[in-house]
């Protein structure tokens, strides 16, 4: 710590990269009304973690449009891990679009800017 405080002066300039990216991610939703599709959210470089509610969401929301197994990859979320992250983080859910497309939707998110 004394070495980092000598070269780049007094604390973690990253200490709060995590909460900037949220803030980005929430002004990015803001843009676009609250709906995403899982691209949106890769540029975020968010810490990937696997989110049981919204990857059965998602899946769900495809079975229903499409047919059965029609929302995973070979067992797995049809969802990128950033886009889960995101999901379970502003409490997203899946709509499924008439041409098999997933769309997430932020509802809670857009009340708390409201």
């Amino acid at each position: 710590a004394a070495v980092f405080s000598l070269v780049f002066g007094e604390g973690d300039p990253n200490s709060d990269v995590k909460e900037r990216r949220w803030a980005l991610l929430a002004a990015m939703l803001a843009r676009q009304r609250f709906v995403a599709v899982d691209d949106d959210f890769r540029p975020f470089d968010l810490d990937p973690q696997v989110v049981a509610p919204a990857q059965e969401e998602a899946e769900e929301a495809q079975a229903g449009r499409r047919g059965p197994g029609a929302g995973s990859r070979g067992g797995r979320s049809c969802l990128s891990a950033e886009t889960q992250c995101a999901v379970s983080h502003y409490g997203g859910r899946a709509s499924c679009r008439r041409d098999g497309a997933v769309a997430l939707v932020f509802p809670a998110l857009a009340a708390a800017a409201a």
